[in-house]
């Protein structure tokens, strides 16, 4: 009986620790994607202003309108890693395969880092011209918070590189950026939903954590692994293989 009653007792406070860390990770979801929201809504709010003056100088008012898009821009991004991180938890990451060509993802990829803010050149080497299976929609999604994340830590007009390459039977996909690095420490813990590094941390940078999260999960699906390798000072590559169409 007393084994029995230690047991029960073990289970209801592992079935307390998880109520309390669910419900510390509740309170620091709502306060980050507060925060998150919060930063572009007093932007955008400002701008609006800005552009509703009589007698402003078209340039200006020009420019504040473009600023405008951009943070719109921020907070569908936003919206989007959430909704994509709810549905991941009902349905995990679905996906549907098709032949697509490594060069329309790559194409797809450059016209989005060119709106990216920091003034980055996109630099794109790509060997593998060629088909891969792949959800073009999700993969799409993986580079675009490859390019954002690359974008929001590195220096302003410090360079991209986008890469392609054959490797065996497949075809490895490369982003590379010119930052600081991640802390060794941190390696893992930015692919956690919700996770975010130090220099992240630090630095300000916009996020809710959750693209990582996400772009690991969309990989797997795809029979992939989303990896990273980091050079203190020199820089972050984020890679990942598809397979390649015979």
């Amino acid at each position: 009986i007393s084994s029995q009653r230690a047991a029960l007792l073990a289970a209801e406070q592992e079935r307390v620790r998880r109520m309390d860390e669910l419900a510390e990770l509740k309170a620091d979801f709502s306060a980050m994607v507060a925060h998150e929201l919060g930063s572009p809504t007093a932007a955008i709010r400002m701008l609006s202003e800005l552009v509703s003056r009589e007698g402003e100088d078209p340039r200006v008012r020009r420019h504040a309108t473009t600023a405008i898009d951009g943070q719109v821009a921020t907070l569908d991004g936003l919206i989007n890693d959430v909704q994509t991180a709810a549905a991941a938890e009902r349905d995990e990451f679905r996906v549907t395969p098709a032949p697509v060509p490594v060069d329309d993802l790559l194409d797809d990829a450059r016209t989005f880092a060119a709106t990216l803010p920091g003034r980055h050149p996109t630099t794109v080497a790509a060997t593998a011209a060629c088909r891969v299976r792949a959800d073009r929609e999700r993969i799409g999604q993986v580079l675009r918070n490859l390019l954002s994340n690359a974008a929001n830590h590195s220096p302003e007009g410090a360079p991209i590189e986008l890469r392609a390459r054959r490797v065996d039977g497949r075809v490895r996909l490369e982003v590379a950026d010119h930052g600081p690095g991640i802390d060794p420490q941190d390696l893992t813990r930015i692919f956690e939903k919700y996770g975010r590094g130090r220099s992240a941390q630090r630095g300000n940078v916009a996020g809710a954590g959750l693209g990582l999260y996400i772009s690991r999960g969309i990989v797997r699906a795809h029979g992939s692994e989303l990896e990273v390798s980091s050079q203190d000072g020199k820089g972050v590559v984020f890679s990942f293989e598809l397979e390649a169409e015979r």
